[in-house]
């Protein structure tokens, strides 16, 4: 219905230092190049019912793949739409050197960001974004000058490389607008400091970690409730139901995850103490509904856990590590968030990804818990080498006195 093209001075605004001042330009730039328009128009029309549509002389500033809203009497949001990027930026008009209100910024990021993971889950489609800033020294919106915010957090300053002279960007100018919700209470310019990322090895293993034991668990005992409750079938219901299943998986199944599924007390089962070892086997055994891009991104974060504290020798990553780790964890996370069919639970994992990816982890108590994992896990590797050498001291022994086939069978099954 919008047949009118963006202006150009909405395009290409040109800068009027003595009437307003503007935020960085926050980008929600689609992987794989592609974004639906039927997407960015779901999303604009939950900014028209959330903010008005901007006038300039009696006319709505609303346009084929723009909008220009009006968050208050001196502040302007502008939602563009260009390829496969979403721009966002808000302008503060007045003859004041203020500059654009962070808590406002925040709010209207977390409000987009809320929508448009939940329409995009609402469609079903399966589409990932990656969120950036464009580089202040662009001259209107440009799907080309874009920096992620993964490269922006824990460093100072970024080089861009996008223009004919390198230069430059300090993190906190083009950060602080969208991600600082500390502000001075006279109505000032904001100055409070942005949240800190993760800048040492040991921050960034634990911000890694978090997401994948704490928010990973969250999502994986969401998918199983999608899974298995119903009105007329509770969890308790569904593995009764399933008991000669699960009693027959002994060697998959210990005791204190039968515990945790049958209560000895007589309790009803507790989800909150699944963890990501028993719900994987859960997935794995008895929830035939799982399709097979669940049943991957399941054995992902397995692999990804293995990795973590499976195999690691201390409680460092290295920075080119977290990158790694993060886009896999989170994007896994993220697909199987809308597999729940929950776009209230959508949001609060995307929020939560969110700030974890922008806010350092304390050490603390994860600290402890994850020393008593590599703990168990020494404990775990000493025994088993005591007990190969041991094995092996008698199939020494044995061998010598003629007895081969007896010993070898079983060294090979304590290997294993």
């Amino acid at each position: 219905m919008l047949k009118e093209t963006t202006p150009n001075e909405v395009m290409f605004p040109k800068p009027d230092p003595e009437m307003k001042s503007s935020s960085s330009v926050l980008c929600y730039n689609f992987m794989d190049k592609f974004l639906p328009s039927s997407i960015f128009h779901r999303l604009l029309a939950t900014c028209v019912s959330q903010w008005p549509i901007a006038q300039r002389k009696s006319e709505n500033q609303i346009f084929c793949g723009c909008c220009i809203f009006s968050l208050d009497l001196h502040h302007r949001l502008t939602v563009l739409f260009r390829e496969y990027v979403i721009f966002l930026q808000v302008i503060r008009l007045g003859t004041t050197e203020k500059a654009p209100s962070s808590k406002l910024c925040t709010e209207v990021r977390e409000f987009i960001t809320k929508n448009l993971t939940s329409i995009i889950g609402y469609l079903g489609r399966a589409l990932k974004f990656e969120m950036s800033v464009q580089c202040p020294t662009s001259v209107g919106y440009r799907v080309d000058c874009l920096i992620p915010l993964t490269d922006l957090q824990g460093n100072e300053d970024v080089p861009c490389h996008f223009h004919d002279e390198s230069h430059v960007i300090r993190s906190q100018d083009v950060l602080n607008f969208w991600f600082n919700e500390e502000e001075p209470s006279d109505g000032g310019s904001s100055t409070g400091a942005m949240p800190s990322a993760p800048t040492s090895d040991t921050d960034r293993f634990m911000c890694i970690a978090y997401l994948l034991v704490d928010v990973g668990s969250r999502v994986l005992r969401q998918l199983l409730s999608h899974h298995t409750v119903t009105s007329t079938c509770t969890l308790d219901q569904y593995l009764a139901k399933n008991m000669n299943t699960l009693n027959s998986l002994k060697r998959v199944f210990n005791q204190s995850q039968m515990d945790i599924m049958f209560p000895p007390t007589g309790k009803d089962t507790d989800l909150d103490n699944y963890d990501i070892t028993l719900l994987s086997a859960l997935f794995q055994n008895i929830v035939p509904t799982l399709n097979k891009q669940e049943k991957d991104m399941i054995q992902r974060l397995r692999e990804e856990r293995n990795k973590l504290y499976g195999h690691a020798k201390s409680c460092h990553i290295s920075a080119n590590d977290f990158q790694t780790y993060w886009k896999d964890i989170s994007s896994t996370l993220i697909t199987l968030s809308q597999q729940c069919k929950d776009t209230d639970f959508e949001a609060k994992i995307l929020q939560e990804i969110q700030r974890t990816q922008l806010s350092a982890i304390p050490a603390g108590s994860y600290l402890d818990i994850f020393k008593t994992w590599f703990g168990k896990i020494e404990t775990v590797e000493g025994l088993i080498q005591n007990m190969t050498a041991r094995l092996q001291a008698l199939e020494s022994r044995e061998n010598s006195s003629g007895s081969e086939s007896y010993i070898r069978m079983p060294l090979k099954k304590a290997q294993s």
